[in-house]
């Protein structure tokens, strides 16, 4: 598959426990842009959201761990993620130790093999 990450979404927290969350993946992630993008912080933005023209293909995941999203930042904008500056989502377990980290723009299968190396599948 020829797509990369470029967005991911809290859905919320399900009655078992685990967080949902929608991955987006676009085939032209150098063209990838949405709705006050240019806005930093962009925790300061409420919703932030990536045009629909860009997307080529959306999945489901489930985890146990809490993602930190880049549209929840209090100190970047998502051009910050888009230049390599900052990660597109991560996840620190209670011991301070990295879980998984998203940069902008991996490739498809990279993202695959994260996820299955903790027991997280696409839907």
């Amino acid at each position: 598959m020829n797509a990369f990450l470029s967005f991911i979404n809290y859905i919320g927290k399900e009655s078992d426990g685990k967080y949902r969350y929608e991955l987006l993946f676009s085939e032209n992630p150098e063209e990838f842009w949405g709705d006050k993008f240019e806005f930093k912080p962009c925790g300061l933005v409420n919703k932030l959201t990536p045009h629909e023209e860009h997307i080529s293909d959306v999945y489901i995941i489930k985890t146990n761990f809490k993602l930190n999203l880049i549209q929840e930042s209090m100190c970047f904008g998502f051009q910050d993620c888009t230049d390599g500056c900052v990660a597109l989502a991560y996840a620190y377990d209670e011991k301070d130790n990295l879980i998984i980290k998203f940069d902008f723009g991996e490739p498809y299968d990279e993202v695959v093999k994260k996820l299955a190396e903790k027991n997280v599948f696409l839907e």
